[in-house]
């Protein structure tokens, strides 16, 4: 349901690992169910155009060895046919790493939000990446448990902290939020996967985007106010909204801190992207730069034509916009420059 809506997916690969004893036939870790749903839909869509590129499997030298060893030749077959009709797209971690924290870390930095079934320690972390780099995290009470028996219960000790802090596990959150989510308990749904799964599609859907910061000229008596606004008006908060993000914008956003200064920095902590506008120089856009940076947020810089960016700033790409240019041009050209610099790696790893 979530490819069909036009979700893109993250996932591992690996062997196949299962129960010990009687019970050998379950499965303890789940990528193959990911791995074949995704197979059968580009199949259904005769592996058309929409099918390419509709998951990241994240890799390592040792599990993509375990494909040709200790794979079924049926379960082989379906990996390679995800590759060669480029379903997927494969990213590996350095050589020898095959840690689970460092396949983790990967997997968060190529998706915009989690969703948590199961698992143990391994999930907790995966929550904890996400969350603290300002994307959604829904934690599902699905009593699946761990195949370790580690960590303080994986998503269903999550999903007990979602219902007591919801603000902690998406950062846009409404009052209607926690409402909706409660929709979501197992007890309700365990006898109607498919209904579980229509639910969670169109809780994704209307209530998770991950949040888009404004770093941007406020001061209403600076000559360059005007353009400004209209910049993020006109083009920015519509291509932000256009790309299924939430935009934050201080002073026009719901506020929750008493102190606005506070309400700037948590706001930057709680967002996935920064859209940095520099236009004015401003230093207080360039202390929020920093910490952007510092945070290791993916960060957009952006000023109007003729700025003269300061020192370290003017080494980052920049998207240098034109008032007098049409709207339409500057979307095309924005988009453009979004996709070539969105996914550049941090300043500091």
């Amino acid at each position: 349901m979530l490819l069909a809506e036009g979700a893109h997916l993250v996932t591992t690969v690996d062997k196949i690992a299962a129960m010990n004893g009687e019970n050998n036939h379950i499965p303890i870790i789940f990528c193959w169910d990911i791995l074949e749903e995704l197979y059968n839909y580009a199949k259904s869509r005769s592996f058309s155009k929409e099918t390419t590129n509709i998951a990241v499997v994240v890799a390592t030298h040792k599990s993509l060895n375990q494909i040709n060893t200790d794979l079924p030749s049926e379960k082989k077959a379906i990996w390679d046919e995800l590759c060669s009709k480029h379903v997927v797209v494969v990213h590996r971690t350095p050589h020898g790493w095959s840690s689970g924290a460092s396949r983790r870390e990967r997997k968060e930095s190529f998706s915009d939000a989690f969703i948590a079934i199961g698992g143990g320690e391994g999930v907790e972390h995966l929550s904890h990446l996400y969350t603290s780099h300002g994307k959604p995290v829904l934690p599902l009470d699905i009593p699946v448990g761990s195949s370790c028996a580690d960590g303080r219960g994986g998503a269903t000790y999550l999903s007990q902290s979602f219902e007591s802090n919801p603000e902690e596990f998406i950062p846009n959150i409404s009052d209607s939020t926690l409402t909706q989510a409660t929709a979501l308990n197992y007890e309700k749904w365990k006898n109607d996967p498919d209904g579980l799964a229509h639910e969670v599609t169109d809780f994704l859907s209307q209530i998770v985007s991950p949040q888009v910061f404004y770093v941007r000229l406020m001061n209403e008596t600076e000559r360059d106010y005007p353009l400004v606004e209209n910049f993020f008006i006109n083009i920015i908060t519509p291509f932000v909204l256009n790309m299924g993000y939430t935009p934050k914008e201080i002073g026009k956003s719901k506020n929750k801190e008493g102190f606005l200064n506070l309400e700037i920095f948590k706001g930057i902590k709680k967002s996935a992207i920064i859209i940095a506008d520099m236009t004015g120089l401003r230093p207080n856009c360039c202390m929020e730069l920093g910490y952007a940076l510092g945070l290791n947020r993916r960060v957009i810089l952006t000023a109007m034509s003729g700025t003269k960016l300061i020192f370290d700033a003017d080494q980052i790409p920049c998207f240098f916009w034109n008032p007098e240019h049409p709207i339409e041009k500057t979307i095309v050209e924005l988009k453009t420059f979004w996709e070539q610099n969105i996914d550049r790696g941090p300043l500091v790893s």
